[in-house]
């Protein structure tokens, strides 16, 4: 019998062909049906390298390769108020499918970044965004569009596509 491994989860894919989303899985959410949905989104949406959005705010700062490591802006390709889309005290009354869209709707541009040199002007704009209370507006352009991956997992929050960043710009501070 064939196994699916969808979400760090064991699915049988025959089950998941007889169910189409009704729970038969006794999941609270279909991970195939809100994988699917998310990557249209983010295809119709993301075609280009440049991409305008209010980051919630949300950056991006990895471990691996230390001390190299990936950093960058995460920011869904909408301006206004988009805090919802990283701020887990929100969340309560919400679907998990709808969570795992605004998770998945992020799209982060990558840099690598030695921690041992601090004085970087895109660690100063991350800097910025970090410490925002709102949703500023960004400017991210990279160096090439981003492909719909998502990840899910239980060692991370569900991430969106990634992208080697080419340069950012903050369009606006509250």
């Amino acid at each position: 019998m064939n196994i699916w491994v969808i979400d760090s989860m064991k699915l049988d894919p025959s089950l998941c062909i007889l169910c189409r989303g009704r729970g038969w899985c006794g999941l609270a959410y279909c991970p195939v049906i809100a994988r699917a949905r998310a990557t249209l989104r983010v295809r119709r949406s993301v075609s280009s390298k440049t991409i305008e959005g209010s980051t919630p705010p949300s950056i991006f700062i990895g471990r691996v390769g230390y001390p190299y490591v990936r950093i960058g802006p995460a920011t869904p390709p909408l301006i206004g108020d988009t805090k919802i889309f990283d701020f887990p005290e929100l969340w309560i009354n919400h679907r998990i499918e709808d969570i795992l869209e605004y998770r998945w709707s992020l799209i982060t541009g990558i840099k690598i970044a030695d921690v041992k040199k601090p004085e970087d002007k895109l660690i100063d704009e991350l800097r910025l965004l970090a410490m925002s209370s709102k949703p500023v507006d960004v400017e991210i352009i990279l160096k090439k569009p981003p492909r719909p991956f998502m990840t899910f997992n239980e060692h991370e929050p569900p991430q969106g596509p990634r992208s080697p960043l080419n340069n950012m710009k903050i369009l606006g501070n509250p």
